[in-house]
């Protein structure tokens, strides 16, 4: 006797709605990094634009319980 819940489709949209604009801000930032002369970190904001680019892929990705 497994209950499912059924997730309210307002909650799904707004997941991937964030996911989708994590994944432009780290896109966003990636390019920003690698196209600027001058940029004093730029190993650091590339890093963290990957890590956003990861995270927004999974979120989209995954499968809300």
């Amino acid at each position: 006797m497994s209950r499912t819940t059924e997730i309210p489709l307002g909650f799904t949209i707004a997941e991937k709605l964030f996911a989708i604009l994590i994944l432009i801000i780290g896109v966003m930032l990636v390019y920003n990094t690698v196209t600027s002369p001058r940029l004093t970190f730029q190993a650091l904001f590339a890093t963290g634009g990957l890590v956003l680019i990861i995270l927004g892929s999974v979120m989209i990705l995954a499968k809300p319980q």
